[in-house]
């Protein structure tokens, strides 16, 4: 029979989920994840009183602080951190955290990726996400046979994000904006491009416009006379498209009048012989 230490696992679990998906709803890199501290976390209101959640990361390899809106799922996870780190009015523990990139730890920051261990507290590091993820990889493939081969890092929901922002429709200058990439090339290179019907792709487009517009408030009607009735509309349409595309003609009784010949400077006008 075996013990399963329910506590352990239950913090173990809460960690695993917590990292897992602040990668995926927020695209930052491992090293920016576990940095980001309480002190990350701020908002901004808009003029009309409506408040968007911030998230600050910490300058990474281009050395730029970057800042970006959180989602309504990255919001909630966020959220759940810091609930689980001021439980019974607690306030975050300041750490130092040890970059192995840099060999120096840090200034001591309250930190969200921080867990207990025994009796101390001590700040993930990149080589604990790395082996949680292999584990989970593992017990997937012992249940699903399908995804022995199947292997994630860190980056690999780096990558996804990229992949969904772009293929939803954002530009791809603000997903690289979000993902801290200097080159829209480095941001090309992230995306998966799946083979798509053009003509699926327009018409697409085409019903969104379509239900874009009929959300949009509709228009007063022109007055119109009772005589005139519905075609009024058709017609003032119809004199509006022959009103540009008909050109302006001289009367027929000037046709037959003789035109003056034009005299333009510098250049030799020729008449007609008589």
């Amino acid at each position: 029979m075996e013990l399963i230490n329910v506590t352990h696992a239950e913090d173990a679990a809460f960690w695993e989920w917590a990292i897992v998906e602040v990668l995926r709803h927020s695209g930052v890199r491992i090293e920016e994840a576990l940095e980001l501290t309480h002190l990350s976390i701020r908002q901004y209101q808009r003029p009309n009183g409506e408040v968007i959640a911030l998230l600050v990361v910490a300058p990474s390899k281009s050395d730029r602080e970057r800042v970006i809106p959180m989602s309504a799922e990255l919001f909630a996870v966020v959220a759940a951190i810091v609930r689980r780190h001021t439980t019974g009015g607690q306030t975050i523990p300041l750490l130092p955290r040890y970059d192995p990139k840099e060999r120096q730890s840090s200034a001591p920051m309250p930190f969200l990726f921080q867990r207990k261990i025994g009796t101390k507290h001590e700040v993930m590091s990149d080589t604990t996400v790395v082996n949680m993820l292999k584990r989970h990889c593992v017990e997937l493939a012992e249940q699903h046979p399908g995804f022995l081969a199947t292997s994630f890092t860190p980056h690999d929901f780096r990558r996804l994000l990229a992949t969904e922002l772009v293929n939803s429709g954002l530009p791809i200058h603000i997903g690289a904006a979000l993902l801290g990439h200097l080159n829209l090339q480095t941001t090309r290179g992230y995306v998966a491009v799946f083979n798509e019907d053009p003509g699926s792709a327009v018409d697409s487009r085409l019903q969104r416009r379509v239900r874009l517009a009929a959300s949009l408030p509709a228009a007063d009607p022109p007055a119109t006379s009772r005589r005139a009735g519905r075609a009024s509309v058709v017609d003032s349409a119809a004199s509006d498209q022959a009103r540009r595309s008909i050109r302006p003609s001289r009367p027929r009784w000037l046709l037959d009048q003789p035109q003056p010949q034009r005299e333009v400077p510098g250049l030799r006008t020729i008449r007609p012989a008589r």
